[in-house]
């Protein structure tokens, strides 16, 4: 996978899954921003990194809007973009199915997958949406009751048509 100058998110980043992500994501030639709440974890991924000068992460309360939004925007004005969001975080969260639970629950071999809808899922909003909804979706997770409701919330979407425009739109941009 190609990855070349793309600016992802990563939530939970110095976890288990997160950190595998990350350094996924920075060997594909992508700009890594980082979420994590233990600075050992994160001083440990730092110092593993292959590319060191792709990668940024911060301390933040995923549940407090004001931080994560705080960093989105040092994130945008760092790379003036921000293309996907992987959310692999899980403790400290509220427990509702999204993807970062999703993450934890499946099958080795299924993880590829998730991760690659999880990516398209957020492409996806943003082309489609824009930024700003996407720091809408954020601020809204931690009262959410789950993701399908938050998306009828915040865009009057159903979960099966964002799956079935999520589709529509990869076939479009990448082809069948």
């Amino acid at each position: 996978m190609d990855m070349e100058d793309r600016v992802a998110l990563v939530t939970g980043g110095t976890g288990a899954l997160g950190a595998a992500v990350v350094t996924d994501l920075l060997r594909a030639g992508a700009r890594v921003a980082v979420t994590y709440r233990n600075e050992g974890e994160w001083a440990a991924l730092e110092r593993a990194a292959e590319h060191r000068d792709r990668l940024i992460g911060r301390q933040v309360d995923l549940t407090k809007a004001d931080e994560a939004e705080a960093f989105v925007a040092e994130i945008t004005a760092r790379w003036q973009r921000l293309d996907f969001l992987v959310c692999v975080a899980g403790g400290g969260l509220p427990s509702y199915s999204t993807l970062e639970g999703s993450f934890v629950s499946l099958p080795a071999g299924q993880v590829p997958t998730a991760y690659a809808q999880s990516l398209a899922g957020v492409e996806y909003l943003n082309q489609t949406f824009g930024m700003g909804e996407i720091r809408q979706l954020l601020k809204g997770m931690p009262s959410s009751p789950d993701f399908s409701s938050l998306l009828q919330t915040e865009l009057r979407l159903t979960y099966p048509a964002f799956e079935q425009d999520v589709a529509s739109y990869l076939s479009k941009r990448y082809g069948p």
